[in-house]
């Protein structure tokens, strides 16, 4: 039977070609519709996030975003903003993401949080070097400069007015117009988190002061009650990242450690920085304490602990972690001197081994609230074990938590404010004191 000729297989190779044009974006077509278009706020707080020449987000923060980025099959879209504006975004839902978030019980009611911190900080004051800035109690009269709506400028004003002291705030739109402004001569400090004031410290010639306070927690937050895939997401990858020491996470925070390293002075503080961040990640995210993990980590890591022991042991104030049995884990420099013991014998103690019993039990409980999730600022007033030598302190106590929201232990900051007490004490005899009657 003859084959009729237009039944024959077609073979021209301008159909293959068509053919294989048509696959190619088929294949394209199928990744676009895959693909979720993630409206990120930038803003300038270098290392941790800026956009670079392209838009992109980058930075330490940035980078880890476009890593998740391209797993995820996400396509960011880079939404420049100030931090005020990025709040405002965030609450109007105009943006889908703001990397660099401290999470506060406030913020946590108008926006939603993942779980397992993407980052850890605290906030630093910096100045010029022939200030000499101390303690909180050197700010009298000062003109000092931070984030307008951030949790430092709030943190900070509230410390002032506990200490009942006058100092003018200014409120900055951007954290490098405020080292400019101290560098200027039109503020006297600016505060900002360590990781961008040790960033940009040289280039103002400024110093760091030994002023510091609020440790934080940071995250990607989401508008409420939106794109909860985006922090199931995070919290995955955050989660596998910082249980592997050889993670890209660990990449990203040695690489911009080093960074830090070519602009800021000391050269050691920054690898320090990035392996302090590590631990304490390893140790939030393994339900395990800071000296319990160093013991089982590389050796690398032991000579970490040594250079954050270095930074704790150098800072004015008496830094301290209790487990839940109020036991202490870990204590700095001052909190030895204060008990006029070695590190070996207050690891492990309680209060009761260090003051009298009428201390022991106040001390107590504050503490239990802390466990029980309170963020406690207060003043202490503590006596030895023989109730001698009665100090008050100005502390501020907060829970650390697992991954899984669980509360392991607490972390203390405590300032000595005896002679601050008795200043006040002499000017307010002094004020009300009647040179006639002697009353």
């Amino acid at each position: 039977m003859e084959v009729d000729p237009r039944m024959k297989p077609l073979r021209s190779p301008r159909l293959a070609h068509l053919l294989l044009c048509l696959g190619l974006l088929s294949c394209a077509w199928s990744h676009a519709a895959e693909a979720q278009t993630v409206r990120v706020g930038v803003y300038a707080n270098e290392p941790k996030i800026f956009a670079d020449a392209s838009g992109q987000p980058t930075g330490i923060l940035g980078e880890l975003l476009q890593a998740m980025a391209n797993e995820e099959k996400w396509q960011l879209q880079t939404v420049p903003c100030a931090w005020q504006q990025c709040l405002q975004l965030l609450q109007e839902g105009e943006i889908d993401l703001l990397p660099d978030v401290a999470f506060s019980e406030e913020r946590a009611r108008l926006m939603d949080f993942h779980q397992v911190p993407s980052l850890f900080s605290w906030s630093q004051l910096y100045s010029h070097e022939e200030l000499r800035l101390h303690s909180v109690l050197d700010l009298r009269g000062l003109r000092i400069a931070a984030l307008e709506g951030s949790i430092q400028y709030q943190y900070l004003q509230s410390l002032l007015d506990s200490f009942g002291l006058q100092a003018q705030m200014i409120a900055l739109s951007d954290l490098r117009q405020g080292f400019a402004m101290v560098h200027d001569g039109d503020a006297d400090a600016v505060v900002a988190n360590q990781l961008f004031g040790d960033y940009h410290v040289a280039n103002y010639r400024l110093s760091a002061t030994p002023i510091m306070f609020q440790p934080a927690q940071l995250f990607y937050a989401t508008p409420k009650g939106e794109n909860r895939n985006l922090l199931e997401a995070i919290d995955r990858h955050l989660q596998n990242w910082q249980a592997s020491p050889g993670s890209i996470y660990f990449q990203v925070l040695q690489r911009w450690s080093g960074e830090a390293q070519r602009r800021s002075i000391p050269v050691l503080f920054w690898w320090g920085l990035a392996l302090l961040a590590a631990l304490l990640t390893l140790a939030i995210g393994g339900s395990l304490l800071l000296r319990r993990q160093v013991a089982d980590k590389t050796r690398h890591l032991k000579a970490s602990e040594a250079r954050l022991n270095t930074i704790l042991d150098s800072v004015e104030a008496h830094i301290y972690i209790k487990d839940p049995q109020l036991r202490y884990q870990y204590a700095n420099r001052k909190v030895c001197e204060l008990f006029g013991r070695t590190i070996d014998q207050v690891i492990g103690h309680t209060d009761a081994d260090f003051f009298d019993s009428e201390t022991a039990q106040a001390l107590g409980i504050n503490d239990r609230r802390v466990l029980a999730g309170e963020r406690i600022e207060n003043e202490e007033t503590n006596r030895d074990r023989h109730g001698r030598n009665e100090r008050t302190y100005f502390s501020v106590k907060l829970p650390l938590r697992a991954a899984d929201d669980s509360i392991y232990a607490l972390c203390g900051i405590s300032t000595d404010i005896t002679e601050h007490k008795k200043n006040l004490e002499q000017i307010h005899q002094l004020a009300y004191y009647d040179a006639l009657t002697g009353l």
